[in-house]
Order: C-alpha cells, then structure tokens, then sequence
C-alpha cells in the first residue's frame, strides 16, 4: 500500500501528497496541484473529455516531455483514457524525490524520478495518477499520520490502470508501443535483427532486450534459436566481455536479473509476515499485544531466501524453491515484479523459464548438515540414518494415515494432470486388477473431483494468454491459482502449525498439544499439495519433492564441486517411495506425449529411470520380491535411457562414457527395454508413435505392479 502525505506548499499553495517508501511497489510520491488555475484548467478539460464521444484524441505535435519510453507510455495512456497527457514533463534521475524518502514524485503536470527509479511501472503509475486527477479531482485525504494529512482512498484504482496492458498495436505519436507491461530500465529501442547470422551478436550486446526484441518474449524461441547454431554457447564462458556467445550472455542476463528480485523481495515479504502473524494472534486470542511480542521474539521471522539452479545450462529452467517465512506471498510478488521489471507483462516461465515456488517439502536442515558435513559418506552406507530430518514426524497413528491418503491422492491426482483422458482411461481399467478390487474406490473419486476442479478454474480464468499455445498458454491461469492457494490457505495452515509446535514445545509433556501439532502439520502439507497442483511442472507431494529434488537434484548441486565425497541421502517412508514413483509415471506420460522425434524421446529417459529405482527403493525397505514387479534387465535399460542424454551408460565396472552416439544408444536402450530390434537412424512418425505405445504399456504394467505391492504392503 502506498500512502500519501498532504502538506502545504508555500509558493504555490498546492497539496502535496508524498509517498511513505515501500520497496515493494517503488515508494512513488505523487504531489497532486490544486492551484486555482489548475483547477480551472482541469474542468476545461474534464469538459472537453464529456464531449469526446470515442475518448480518443487526433495525432498531435506536442509530446509529453522525457526519455522516449516515457513518452510512449504516456501518450498510450492518456489515449486509452481519453486524457491529453502532452502536457506532462518528467525529469530523469531527480534528486527531487529522495528529499521526500520516495522514488518518484508528480506534481501537476511535473513528474520526477530518483536516479535509476524511471522503471515501466513506476512511470505508469505516476501517468495513471496524472490521468485519475484529471477525471476525478484531487484527493482530499482519509487520515491523519504524524499530524499530517495523508490519502489512501485511490492507490487501488491507479494501481488498476497502471497494471492495465497496454494496446499491442498503438501508433499514436507514430511511435511504436511495447506490448505488455514493463521493459528492463537499461533497454532502449533497437532495430529488430533479421539477419540469423546477427542474432548472436545482438544477443551478446544486448541480452536484456534481446528476448523479446527477437525471440518473440519467449525463452522456448531462444532455445529454437540455440539449437539451430544461432546463438552460440561455451561452457567454459563465465562472462568475460571479450567474448561473444550469445547464448552464455542471455543465461548470464537471466541469472542476474533473477537473483536482483530476490534481494528486492526480502523486505515487503518480512512485512507481510509480520502482518500476518499479529492478525493470527489477534483473530485467536483478542488484541494479545504481549503474546504476539512473545511468539515473535521465540520464533523469529526467517528472511527468504533461493538459489538460482539452472542457470548456466542452456536447455534448464530456473527453478527457484523458496525458503525462509513468507513464501507464499514472496511468489507472487516476484511473478509480478519479474512481469513488470522483465516479462513486457507476460509471466516469468514464458519469457525466461524462470518459475517461483513457495517453501514445500524441502527441509531447511539438509543445508545445514551439509555444511557441517554430516551428509558426507564415509563408508558403504547409502542413507542419513536418523528421521530428524522432517520438518515434523506426525506420531498420532490416526493422522499418520489420513496424511498418507492425502498425499495418494496427490500424487495420483499428479498424473492425472498429466495424463490424456484416453491413457487415464486405460489405467483406471487396469486398477481393477489390484487385489482386493474396490469397488468404491474414493480416492479415484476424489482424483477425479479435484481434476475436473482444476480444469474449470484454469479454462475460466481471464488471465490466459491468447497470444500463446499449449502449456505456455496455462501458465498465467496456472500462476494465479496457484499464488492464491498460497497467500489464501497455505498461509493460514503454516500460522497454525508454527503456533501449535512453538506452544508445544514449551508443553513437551502435553499430549493434547502434541496430537494439535500433528493434526495442523497433516494440514499443512494437504495444503501445500493442492496449491502445487497450480504450480508449473511441480511435484505434488513430500515423496516425490524428497526422492528426487532433494536426494537426487539439490545434493548433487551443493556437493557439485566436491565430487570425491560422495554425499548419504533421505531415506523415505513406503508411502513416499510409492508417491513419488507415481508423480513420476506422470511426467513420463507427458514426456511422452509430447515427444514427436528422437530428441523428445531422450528427455524421458530421467522419469523411467526415476520410476523404477523409487520402486527399488520401496522393495527394499518393505522386504518385497522386486522380481515378480520387474526385471533388473527392464531397470538397467530405464538407467541407460536417462544416460543417454548424460553421455554416460553402465558396465561391470559402473557408468562410464558412452563409445556410441545417441541415436545408436538409445536404439540400443529400447531395443532391451521393450525387447524390440529397432533402428532410429531411419525413424518416422509411425515408429515414434508405436514406441510411445509400447513405453505407455509398459509403464502402466509398472504402475499397476506398484499399486499390488502397496495393498500387499499395507495389508
């Protein structure tokens, strides 16, 4: 929220609204002119605009007075809203608004940036301002603070305009306007470059604007442009400025401006906590000032924190996983900000592959063991022997299986996202065959309940991007659901879970207390897997999250530049094995799916091999015959088939550089996989669909064996 500060000035006997600095939202100062020769002029105009039947305005000389973007923005503005906005003059790099602690001030028709603070939306919102006085009038304030006059009443309707697109196709001024909502404040307007032999070059020069000048404002274009020798890349390129691989600079540029948002969000996320955490005391337990100081000061609110992965290899994402108090608001300040600083209003998954998530599954001591090596493997053992590793270990027996049905659910509800309704068919055909056969089976019940959920606030949401196709498309929809799910109920299931452990901790002895703390916790974690069900390409449950983003993903990364020690991993519950092997058939059918050559098949080699090592794992903690599941020649091959990609297969002696090239590999792996003699030197659409077909298959014989292994095991 900004607010805004009424005091007299003395030369011009104007109101003057300063800004309270925010980081959050830029500490913008408006100084709104109420002279009365201001005023007149604004009713002059308000009643020309009354007789402007299309609120448009005839192409004009004068122009708003600025950095050209100013301009653009402005005159696009004030024709979207009927308002002449010629008469505006904006001063870059004013030291004008650091006197008042803001970054941008306006005072009639004078807008002043502090240096570097002219950014797309801080310039829209100073024109919105500019335009809403024009229409409405001068605010007259709403409170008093530190005996001064401020306003509150506007903020959300300027806000409304200033996030409004902008028209992709105005030509006002004859000046070309930017789709979308922001530029990165560096840019400045270059000729688009046609020339394939250029595009490196300009990639290298220019990363920041580069995007979206020629790649459309979409990463998936830049990695089209990588893979076809466009933009070049070396591995061994840090960023020295002597070079010119323009695929290392944009990935560069990409880490940068990602890491930049995460500083620029600790505080206005510290806020938010700070402000949820008493509203949670005072709605329980009254307006208890001394009991919310005493939880704040036992448990301290944690500050955001996120590392950028990814980031240095072409063809990864930038997955950044949140950790820290406040991470559900944290995501969707910074879906926003990276829209409004980078994304030219299109989300950060589309325009960098950049996707942000609250804090799951992932437990904050890994990092601390880590650095305190006791994750560090000294001999022939293979996991962390201890359980303390879990956030918290639910005892009651009652809650133990309730969370356990919960996350089934997720993660079955996982592959049923990512799954075609005819292969979700198929599988629940198959189901039947699970001894004892369920007849009512709730949990496809409630599967197919929250599927359907899903789907309607997805297709409905008028966030779409129409301009973009396919997963693309959704991931807006698919954000605003997901940051809703977050600040709306995670939110409120973390609160109560972190009072009922604090208050139990200073009880250890109350049992009652004790079962209050398993029960929230189960609640958490349901919630924490119905928002990830919005999440792009996110694991749905703590099996999957531990299995495979912590003992396979993360480990290696931080143990990356320490390869002789080997590090010990996680070891799970049956029911996380079991969930976490079923979110992966679900990627491995929509890998398949979208495979349409050789290059997509190699891709789903991680799933399978995933897959059947979680359910080797399940084997073996339950004292289960893995063979009457499957084959070590079936597991070996799924193994080989996520090498491929790695450049590596495994002997005798262990894994080991591949002596074939891919294709020659990877016929080999399908060859042993589905017993096959196939040849993908001469591979059509046919063959890939029938090799998609018999993978399907086979996978599904997989998952239906694991779902009999579980009954057998609970049983």
């Amino acid at each position: 929220m900004k607010t805004y500060l009424d005091q007299l000035q003395e030369q011009q006997n104007a109101t003057t609204l300063i800004a309270m600095k925010e980081p959050s939202a830029g500490g913008r100062a408006t100084i709104l002119d109420d002279r009365p020769s201001t005023l007149y002029q604004r009713k002059l105009r308000e009643t020309m605009n009354a007789h402007t039947t299309d609120k448009t305005f005839p192409m004009r000389r004068n122009a708003p007075k600025g950095s050209f973007r100013f301009q653009q923005i402005a005159t696009t503005m004030g024709t979207m809203h009927g308002v002449d906005t010629a008469g505006l003059v904006a001063t870059h790099n004013s030291s004008f608004p650091g006197k008042l602690n803001a970054e941008a001030t306006i005072q009639g028709n004078n807008i002043h940036f502090a240096p570097g603070m002219d950014t797309d939306y801080n310039i829209r919102h100073e024109v919105a301002h500019a335009i809403d006085n024009a229409l409405n009038g001068t605010p007259k304030g709403n409170q008093m603070v530190n005996g001064q006059k401020i306003d509150t009443t506007r903020e959300k309707i300027v806000d409304r305009m200033a996030m409004k697109a902008l028209p992709a196709q105005a030509k006002t001024m004859g000046l070309p306007i930017t789709p979308g909502i922001s530029n990165p404040p560096q840019i400045t307007q270059r000729k688009k470059v046609n020339d394939d032999s250029e595009r490196n070059a300009e990639a290298s020069i220019n990363p920041g604007s580069y995007v979206f000048e020629n790649a459309d404002n979409n990463w998936f274009t830049v990695i089209e442009q990588y893979k076809a020798g466009h933009l070049k890349y070396d591995k061994y390129d840090k960023g020295q400025l002597g070079h010119v691989n323009g695929m290392n600079r944009l990935l560069l540029y990409r880490a940068r401006i990602t890491g930049n948002l995460l500083g620029k969000a600790k505080e206005p996320v510290r806020k938010w906590e700070e402000k949820k955490r008493q509203e949670f005391i005072y709605e329980r337990y009254g307006r208890d000032k001394k009991l919310y100081e005493i939880w704040m000061k036992k448990e301290p609110i944690q500050p955001i924190k996120g590392d950028v992965p990814g980031s240095i290899n072409p063809t990864s994402d930038i997955d950044v996983n949140l950790s820290g108090d406040g991470t559900e608001y944290a995501v969707q300040w910074l879906n926003s900000a990276f829209k409004d600083e980078y994304g030219h209003g299109r989300e950060p998954g589309v325009v960098y592959d950049v996707n942000f998530y609250a804090q799951d599954f992932v437990p904050k001591k890994v990092f601390e063991w880590k650095e305190n090596h006791q994750l560090d493997k000294k001999g022939n053992e293979k996991y962390y022997k201890r359980d303390d590793w879990r956030t918290h270990k639910i005892e009651d027996e009652d809650t133990k299986l309730k969370d356990e049905q919960e996350q089934e659910i997720a993660s079955l509800l996982m592959m049923r996202v990512n799954m075609n309704d005819l292969d979700w068919a198929h599988y629940l055909d198959q189901r039947k065959q699970v001894k004892p056969y369920d007849s009512k089976d709730k949990i496809v019940e409630e599967v197919n309940k929250r599927f359907t959920k899903r789907n309607e606030l997805i297709n409905n949401n008028e966030g779409r991007d129409l301009t973009l196709t396919g997963d693309l498309a959704k991931m807006a929809p698919e954000n605003r659901a997901y940051e809703k799910e977050l600040v709306g109920k995670v939110a409120l299931h973390r609160l109560r879970f972190k009072y009922a452990n604090w208050k139990s901790s200073e009880s250890p002895n109350d049992n009652h207390l004790k079962w209050k703390t398993d029960r929230t916790y189960k609640d958490l974690k349901a919630a924490k897997s119905r928002a990830l069900t919005y999440a792009n390409e996110a694991y749905y449950t703590q099996g999957a999250v531990i299995g495979v983003v912590v003992n396979k993903q993360m480990l290696d990364n931080m143990y990356e530049n320490d390869r002789s020690t080997k590090y010990l991993k996680l070891k799970l519950t049956p029911a996380e094995y079991y969930h976490g092997f079923t979110e992966q058939i679900g990627f491995a059918f929509h890998g398949l799916d979208k495979s349409e050559d050789f290059n997509d098949l190699v891709r789903v080699g991680k799933y399978m091999h995933r897959a059947y090592n979680l359910f080797k794992h399940f084997c073996e903690v339950t004292g289960q015959d893995r063979d009457q599941y499957f084959t070590e020649k079936e597991r070996r091959a799924a193994s080989d088939w996520e090498g491929v990609k790695q450049g590596k297969e495994y002997n005798d002696t262990g894994y080991v550089d591949l002596t074939k090239n891919e294709r020659e590999a990877l016929s080999d792996v399908l060859n042993r996989y589905l017993g096959l003699n196939i040849n993908l030197y001469y591979v059509g659409n046919e063959k890939i669909r029938k090799l998609k077909k018999r993978t399907k298959d086979r996978l599904l014989s997989l998952k239906i064996g694991f779902d009999q292994a579980w009954v057998n095991h609970k049983n």
